[in-house]
């Protein structure tokens, strides 16, 4: 195991941000009371989250090629599930006698006899979910294989607003689960109070918590932003220089227009850095933004005003 917890007395236990990657279990728990496990990757193992503790938080996690990403099969333990992404999983969530309550997350089921979920129980709460795609036994319920979502709902009354489209990854072959702005995972999940997303974007960031990892930037449409930026232009928008830069940043715009001007900054994976606002009421905008605490790379910066949006990548050097 990569972590392993034995105790009675572990308690208030957070496991964050870390990558667990070809272990037996990546996280093992066989007793505790409360831990949250969030915002981390787990790749290759036997099973990602092997868990007996009292409480088990579960969010915001990215569950790959493993053979059980969560396994909780205590009949003292309950697992709130919540916003997770599990890509080519042989089985995503495995439990009996837990209490589990699974929301907003994404099944991505990659080979035949796959399971979302294998539960043996009568406490399993379940709803804005996709599971995808649906083949046989997909969905094994107290023995019970369903083969359709359709199916699976008018017997168990579970999931009545999940839904088996294909959730629009960015690109899971260089582990993008971001999802692409015609994605029908945008807007579709339920408020769970957690918030932000895998990469620090506020929750919601639109009209309600996507399905999965992260919330759609283009979702809020004050913004205008989209995944892709094929739309987006800096042709006629605001000058960022020196860039190049080292840090210190100029932004320029000579537009008169009383509108306050947002700016957002993010680094390529899609973290927000900065977010503020030029005050309008001027014949032109002006400011300056310090990065110098960031790290070398490519980032992008989003400027939004008077109804349009313009984008520009910045190289720190």
């Amino acid at each position: 195991s990569c972590i392993y917890f034995l105790g009675a007395t572990c308690d208030n236990i957070l496991i964050n941000n870390c990558v667990f990657e070809s272990s037996n279990n990546g996280v093992r728990i066989i007793e505790g009371k409360n831990f949250d496990i969030s915002y981390n990757t787990f790749i290759g193992c036997a099973d990602a989250i092997y868990s007996f503790a009292e409480n088990n938080r579960i969010y915001y996690n990215v569950f790959r090629g493993n053979t059980v990403a969560i396994n909780v099969n205590s009949y003292l333990s309950k697992a709130d599930i919540f916003n997770n992404v599990f890509y080519y999983n042989s089985t995503g969530v495995s439990a009996s006698y837990s209490e589990l309550v699974i929301y907003n997350n994404i099944f991505y089921l990659e080979e035949q006899n796959s399971q979302a979920l294998n539960y043996n129980f009568d406490q399993l709460v379940s709803d804005n979910n996709i599971y995808f795609p649906e083949q046989d036994g997909f969905l094994n319920i107290n023995n019970v294989k369903y083969a359709s979502l359709e199916e699976y709902q008018a017997s168990t009354g579970l999931d009545m607003k999940s839904f088996t489209q294909d959730p629009q990854f960015i690109d899971v072959y260089n582990n993008n689960f971001g999802l692409k702005s015609s994605s029908p995972a945008i807007d579709a999940g339920k408020d769970v109070g957690v918030s932000q997303d895998f990469f620090g974007t506020a929750v919601p960031y639109g009209n309600a918590p996507d399905i999965g990892l992260k919330e759609a930037l283009q979702a809020r449409t004050v913004t205008g932003i989209t995944d892709n930026f094929e739309d987006m232009t800096s042709s006629d928008g605001p000058a960022v220089f020196p860039n190049p830069t080292d840090g210190i940043i100029r932004i320029s715009y000579n537009v008169s227009s009383t509108a306050d001007m947002e700016v957002i900054i993010r680094d390529i994976s899609g973290r927000t850095i900065i977010m503020d606002q030029i005050p309008g009421g001027y014949s032109s905008y002006q400011t300056e933004i310090d990065i110098s605490s960031q790290p070398a790379g490519i980032y992008l910066a989003f400027f939004n005003v008077m109804g349009k949006s313009y984008m520009q990548k910045i190289i720190r050097r």
